[in-house]
């Protein structure tokens, strides 16, 4: 059975830094976590590749791109 999840990606340098405190996120439907995370990924790629990640445009690693993600379970309302 499918769930929706929202993959959350936050600029976390940013956060800390005080520059941005920007966060974006997908939501997806998808059998776990783990699932859901890669659809989220697949569509981060996408961006970083084209645009580069907000706020900055910059282009960042995969391992900075999954450094980022954060999956959360979205439950009945």
């Amino acid at each position: 059975m499918k769930d929706y999840y929202t993959v959350w990606f936050t600029n976390f340098v940013g956060c800390a830094l005080g520059i941005s405190d920007i966060s974006w996120g997908i939501t997806v439907s998808a059998t776990s976590e783990s699932e859901a995370l890669e659809i989220g990924m697949k569509e981060a790629r996408t961006l970083n590749r084209e645009f580069g990640m907000p706020p900055h445009n910059i282009r960042v690693s995969e391992a900075e791109l999954r450094q980022m993600a954060t999956v959360q379970r979205m439950l009945d309302a």
